[in-house]
């Protein structure tokens, strides 16, 4: 009897063992590269919001300033000419910036490598400050500034600006963008 039960057997040969573990080995490889392909696809996707939402934030303290600027009667910003709102070369910007404290700063927009600074300068105080504007992990590879400051039209700045997010080259997402801004003085 016991011997009846081991010739009933069949076993596994060696070729079948082989092709089994081939089809289990491809189908296991297959589906480590999409689960891969789908986690750089999702890293790739947050350096873009990343860098979107740093470059948002940039452009609202932009507009902010912008829209509350106003002519340099005085001559207390050194940067801008007596009567004008701003001041560009193309590769910073001037300009008088009444804060919600309702106090003047000279303020200057630049690029210094590839970070946006701005200097701010506490006309009451006679404080200057310096700081960057954009986090460490975006890059700003291209800034300008055209402004347009007559007595034609309502004074208002353009801004060109390209930047991308440092981080592995798949993962870079570059963003170019232009706005325009005017300011809220009415002459």
């Amino acid at each position: 009897m016991v011997r009846n039960i081991f010739n009933n057997q069949k076993g596994v040969s060696l070729v079948e063992l082989l092709v089994a573990m081939s089809v289990f080995t491809i189908m296991m490889l297959s589906a480590t590269g999409i689960f891969q392909y789908i986690i750089e696809g999702q890293r790739s996707a947050l350096a873009a919001q990343n860098t979107q939402e740093s470059l948002r934030y940039v452009m609202e303290i932009f507009a902010k300033q912008i829209r509350s600027a106003e002519r340099d009667l005085t001559g207390v910003c050194n940067n801008v000419p007596d009567a004008d709102v701003f001041a560009t070369d193309g590769n910073e910007l001037n300009f008088k910036y009444v804060n919600s404290l309702d106090e003047s700063e000279c303020l200057k927009y630049y690029l210094n490598g590839e970070t946006l600074m701005v200097d701010k300068y506490d006309v009451a105080s006679g404080i200057p400050y310096s700081a960057a504007v954009t986090p460490d992990k975006i890059r700003v590879t291209s800034l300008r500034f055209i402004a347009v400051d007559n007595a034609l039209s309502q004074p208002r700045v353009t801004i060109n600006l390209d930047a991308e997010a440092i981080g592995k080259q798949m993962h870079k997402q570059s963003l170019k963008l232009q706005t325009t801004i005017s300011s809220r003085l009415y002459d």
